[in-house]
């Protein structure tokens, strides 16, 4: 019996001995395995202070999506760990935990990559903002080389005057944002070099497309309009560009025939003069004969101040401008049809002259391009009682009428005469008593004006 007890000790000795010995390890691996599969790497806070995230932030999540509009073009990132003295980088560069990081938005799509490091516990969570793509397809300017618009964004079709001297034009379209684009017929314009394009006479239209970064398009549509050119020749009977006498005459031998021309000259006051010219040619059949025009014209005559009593044609020389009894000088703006011409006003090429104190000033606009030669006259008006001027404003036109008149006369007089040299000679001393008489005239104006 003792022998039986004893064997039933030791065997219940050895059963708790090795309970005891072997509960060690189990509860060992369990804690170990606990361990390793709770990582103490992680953010305890992930804000943005411009906008809110998709979703609630937990430090479990790992992926965060947020989407703002264009108007949002930079972010605010404050990040925060659990654990003091872990490495945070955002795209590959460290930060600082805790501490407030400025971050600019692309349009489209912006990926954040936030990587923590502990030893060897390493935990990554990705941020994806996508901005939205721009919607602005307007220009915010549309400047010209030449010619003048008044530009607004909303307003999309324009027209401008050019001269004619203007053969091509270089228009520059700025777009509202960087990320719109214009194009000129599928071409894409550098907004820096602008678009240039070749204006034959007549009307030339140019639509510039923009296009915005999410699709949007609008058209802005330009037409220039190129003035053609001008002939300016002067005939005492018409004043068309273009001028043809015509002597039928019933021979078919050559015969000398009078042609009455005016042409104009400068004299030393810098008043014009016209006189008629003897031309000795041979006729056709038809008797046709066309005039050379001249290369001394203005296709524009402006002032700084005044009203005119009538618009400025290339062909009309006398003009009188109302201007107010304060004003004591203008400036004259002169465009000559030929860039070679050459512009004096009374004699210099200053452009602003004084107007004194007197009811009319005459201003001397003279035109110059080789031999031919051609002056307009600007009468400015002041309301100033002056009896004098009064009645020479009243008789001007009449006498200029009355001198053309008497020369076409003299000179018709001449063709009907029936010697070929008594014409030529007849014809000749009225040319030279025209002239005279022109030149008197001149004078009689500039004195009755008191210049």
């Amino acid at each position: 019996m003792h022998i039986k007890k004893g064997l039933n000790v030791a065997i219940v000795g050895s059963m708790i001995t090795f309970a005891t010995f072997s509960a060690f390890p189990i509860h060992h691996a369990s804690a170990e395995e606990s361990l390793t599969t709770e990582s103490t790497t992680r953010l305890s806070a992930l804000e943005i202070l411009e906008f809110e995230l998709d979703q609630t932030f937990s430090k479990d999540v790992t992926t965060y999506t947020a989407t703002v509009s264009n108007d949002t073009n930079s972010m605010s990132l404050l990040l925060d760990t659990e654990i003091v003295g872990t490495l945070v980088t955002v795209n590959g560069e460290e930060v600082t935990s805790k501490e407030q990081l400025s971050y600019s938005l692309n349009t489209g799509e912006n990926i954040f990559t936030i990587t923590l490091l502990n030893g060897s516990q390493v935990t990554t969570y990705t941020l994806t903002i996508f901005r939205a793509l721009n919607e602005n397809s307007n220009l915010s300017n549309l400047t010209l080389s030449s010619g003048t618009l008044n530009f607004s964004p909303s307003i999309t079709s324009y027209s401008v005057a050019v001269e004619n001297s203007i053969s091509s034009i270089t228009i520059k379209p700025e777009t509202s944002v960087d990320t719109s684009t214009v194009n000129v017929e599928g071409t894409t314009v550098d907004p820096q070099k602008g678009h240039t394009i070749e204006l034959p006479v007549g009307k030339t239209t140019v639509s510039f497309v923009v296009k915005a970064e999410n699709g949007n398009q609008s058209t802005y549509t330009v037409t220039i309009t190129r003035a053609a050119m001008v002939s300016n020749s002067i005939d005492t009977n018409t004043t068309d560009n273009t001028k043809t006498n015509t002597n039928q005459t019933t021979t078919t031998t050559s015969q000398p025939t009078m042609t009455n021309l005016v042409s104009t000259a400068q004299t030393s006051s810098g008043s014009t003069r016209s006189s008629s010219t003897v031309q000795g040619t041979s006729t056709s059949s038809t008797g046709a004969q066309t005039e050379t025009p001249t290369t001394a014209n203005l296709s524009a005559l402006t002032v700084s101040s005044g009203t005119w009593n009538k618009a400025f044609d290339s062909d009309t020389y006398t003009y009188h401008i109302a201007v107010g009894t304060d004003v004591t000088s203008v400036t004259i703006a002169a465009t000559t049809d030929e860039s070679e011409a050459e512009v004096e006003i009374e004699g210099s090429t200053n452009t602003t002259v004084a107007l004194p104190d007197q009811a009319k000033t005459a201003i001397s606009v003279s035109v110059t391009n080789g031999d031919d030669r051609k002056t307009y006259v600007l009468v400015f008006d002041k309301e100033i009682e002056e009896v004098e001027n009064t009645e020479t404003s009243n008789t001007v036109e009449t006498t200029e009428a009355s001198v053309s008149s008497t020369t076409n006369s003299t000179v018709a007089q001449s063709n009907m005469s029936g010697d070929p040299r008594g014409q030529n000679k007849q014809a000749m001393q009225t040319s030279d008593q025209t002239s005279e008489n022109s030149g008197s005239f001149w004078d009689w104006v500039k004195s009755l004006f008191n210049f």
